[in-house]
């Protein structure tokens, strides 16, 4: 089990027990005191059941939820669910509807594959994506209209979850280049002109 106050980071417990064939799960409030009576209200709550000790990531799948979180007070809420894997939400420009990746469906912007949609540029002209290509993981742009794609990132490990800023003037995506996952920031125009070793 996985708590926290809001704004905390998670802390884990895990106890092992033998709970037999048929296990019921869920939440409830108890006095201390007989003579007390106790209320509560439980909001935003989730039961995850953990994935067999064998899964494999990415080629197996327990299923994806769509959220939206209200950023003032971090109120989530599920507006969509499917069995298999859907990612990389994001808005239109409108703000009216949500546009994400799910199997492989998705409007063909990108001459190669598999690419990644993230978002787009402030001003509407280039989308941003994660393409992978020659084995590796990197952040690549295009003309909203389609065309040439250009690479932006070149360094060994995964890049991913490329957002422009609401000003335009950096790139914040997510990286393995540093032996563990962390959030870099690049400028737009940025190129990498030199090959991985």
């Amino acid at each position: 089990m996985s708590v926290a106050h809001f704004g905390d980071t998670f802390t884990s417990e895990q106890v092992s027990l033998d709970l037999g064939d048929e296990v019921y799960v869920g939440l409830f409030v108890c006095s201390p005191n007989k003579d007390v009576i106790e209320k509560a209200v439980f909001d935003n709550v989730r039961i995850t059941v953990p994935v067999r000790d064998n899964f494999i990531p990415y080629r197996e799948y327990i299923g994806s939820n769509l959220e939206v979180m209200d950023v003032a007070d971090g109120n989530r809420r599920v507006i969509y669910t499917a069995p298999d894997s859907f990612q990389a939400p994001n808005w239109t420009r409108d703000g009216k509807a949500l546009i994400y990746n799910r199997n492989g469906r998705l409007r063909r912007i990108t001459a190669k594959g598999p690419s990644y949609l993230h978002g787009w540029s402030p001003d509407g002209k280039s989308l941003i994506y994660t393409g992978g290509r020659d084995s590796e993981y990197d952040i690549y742009k295009i003309s909203a209209s389609g065309g040439k794609e250009t690479n932006l990132t070149n360094t060994k490990g995964l890049d991913d979850g490329p957002e422009y800023t609401p000003d335009g003037r950096y790139i914040y995506f997510n990286s393995t280049r540093s032996g563990t996952m962390q959030i870099w920031r690049m400028k737009p125009d940025f190129q990498y002109l030199k090959r991985r070793a």
